[in-house]
């Protein structure tokens, strides 16, 4: 979750934005055998959306972000909700303006 910071200056309470928080996924990797059900992603940018692609750089699913959403849970599924196979896979967050960040996850059957 995204962390707030608040600022106190002559009686006045301000709150300020979090400090370049970056999204991020967990668990990774992902084992179902080891009871994970879902991977969450955090520090969302609150609007926008998360594409992941195969290491070929195929699209295997584009998830829209609710606008203000910060967490959000995929049940690893690809866009026919079929589960997604063992490999690393790329995601890219995009904020719907000038915002992007890469990272990858590993998903292990």
């Amino acid at each position: 979750m995204k962390k707030l910071f608040l600022t106190f200056v002559a009686g006045m309470t301000f709150v300020v934005a979090p400090l370049f928080a970056k999204p991020y996924a967990f668990p990774v990797p992902f084992v179902p055998s080891k009871g994970n059900t879902k991977i969450t992603f955090s520090d969302l940018p609150g609007r926008g959306s998360i594409t992941i692609t195969n290491t070929v750089g195929e699209e295997v699913v584009v998830l829209a972000i609710p606008s203000g959403v910060i967490l959000m849970d995929w049940n690893v599924t690809n866009s026919s909700g079929k589960a997604l196979a063992s490999g690393v896979y790329f995601v890219l967050v995009d904020d719907g303006a000038n915002g992007k960040t890469k990272f990858k996850i590993v998903v292990v059957r």
